[in-house]
């Protein structure tokens, strides 16, 4: 299986969800890391779609919980896990500044970058 810095240009792919509420979720943390490829449909494991979008699939990406779809994989196809992971840099630059901020507010202190004008 090829990591996912090497799918091809233009690979058909397909994600699985195992929850409705996560296919968005996933389906833009796929096109932030694979910008280049083209994702054919965004389903659930129990999506009467199913067999045929992994029928037409280069590569599946499938929820850690949905790993059922990796049975029956021709040899031209691949499937990539899904692991939900929160990206550090936006955890740094905007996450936990919030909270500092919320912090302060409640203990009546100023946050670092919060001047008197």
């Amino acid at each position: 299986m090829p990591p996912v810095w090497q799918v091809e240009p233009g690979a058909r792919v397909v994600l699985v969800s195992t929850k409705p509420q996560l296919v968005l979720q996933m389906r833009a943390e796929a096109l932030r890391f694979l910008p280049h490829v083209e994702i054919l449909q965004s389903l659930t494991l129990d999506d009467p779609q199913l067999g045929t979008a992994l029928a037409e699939a280069q590569v599946i990406i499938h929820a850690a919980r949905a790993g059922q779809v990796r049975d029956g994989l021709r040899p031209d196809q691949s499937a990539i896990e899904y692991r939900y992971t929160p990206d550090l840099g936006v955890l740094r630059k905007d996450i936990l500044p919030r909270i500092e901020a919320l912090r302060a507010r409640r203990t009546g202190r100023e946050t670092p970058g919060e001047g008197h004008e």
